[in-house]
């Protein structure tokens, strides 16, 4: 019981974290002052909103993706945003068990196990904001501004302590030739110099090896989602996709499941 109750915590952090990135994303992409400060705002009518409008998910879903003052809709990218925040946050929980620190401990323990997962469990946070920040404005502007992007490299830069440099160089090297050269060759109508910087990020982060599986994991995805948009009648074959999305997807699926792919994939014998 007692479990399931902290991970319902976790969980709604996750939420409330996905909640504060939506209102920075809206304030940057709408180039308004006061980035981080000030209340939130109906985006339509810029009513300002209670804290019963501000529930995670559930106002969206009570209100029935209206705004409680106008009823004009209110986009399914804010929970959508929040939801996948939460879930990341959960994820990232039960991936590392983390036992709660008990204060007979806490300084005894400094350079245990406990504190390393606690480190990870962090890191691999902030990098999960940061890949949702940089999907979800993507998805709205076909763009990434380069400040997302300053942050991603840098924020990536720390992983190295976990694999060699020779790993992270051989990824960076198939990037620029892989990514590099279809925008190049294509002159950005394929992919946008945006995805070349960010493929930069996951070469720090992942090494060659689940750097190679996140680009698999990726175009596969897009493929995916390309036929169904396709069958649909909701795109056609000039229809621009971004496609960092699939990236940061793909990039997902080799931090948390990278190590059993590759495993069960090299426990073939060809």
């Amino acid at each position: 019981m007692e479990s399931i109750i902290i991970n319902i915590a976790v969980l709604f952090v996750g939420l409330c974290l996905g909640s504060f990135l939506s209102v920075v994303i809206y304030r940057i992409l709408h180039h308004q002052k006061g980035i981080i400060a000030g209340r939130s705002r109906c985006p339509n009518c810029r009513h300002q909103l209670g804290a019963l409008d501000l529930i995670p998910v559930l106002s969206w879903l009570f209100q029935k993706g209206r705004c409680n003052y106008c009823q004009k809709p209110i986009s399914a990218i804010y929970p959508a945003l929040e939801l996948s925040s939460g879930l990341l946050l959960l994820s990232t929980w039960l991936s590392f068990q983390v036992p709660l620190f008990e204060l007979n401990t806490i300084f005894s323990n400094l350079i245990s196990t406990n504190v390393l997962n606690w480190s990870t469990l962090i890191y691999l946070e902030i990098i999960n904001l940061i890949l949702l920040s940089i999907c979800f404005y993507d998805l709205q502007t076909k763009k990434i501004p380069n400040l997302f992007l300053i942050v991603w490299v840098v924020a990536s830069i720390p992983a190295l302590i976990t694999q060699s440099w020779i790993s992270a160089l051989i990824a960076i090297i198939i990037n620029l030739v892989f990514f590099g050269g279809q925008w190049f060759i294509s002159k950005e109508r394929w992919l946008g110099l945006g995805d070349v910087y960010f493929s930069i990020g996951m070469a720090f982060l992942l090494g060659w090896e689940k750097n190679l599986l996140a680009i698999v994991c990726s175009y596969f995805l897009g493929s995916i989602i390309a036929i169904i948009l396709l069958l649909k009648h909701k795109a056609n074959s000039k229809t621009p996709l971004p496609f960092t999305p699939f990236l940061i997807m793909g990039t997902l699926i080799a931090i948390y499941f990278g190590k059993d792919i590759i495993l069960w994939y090299t426990s073939f014998s060809f």
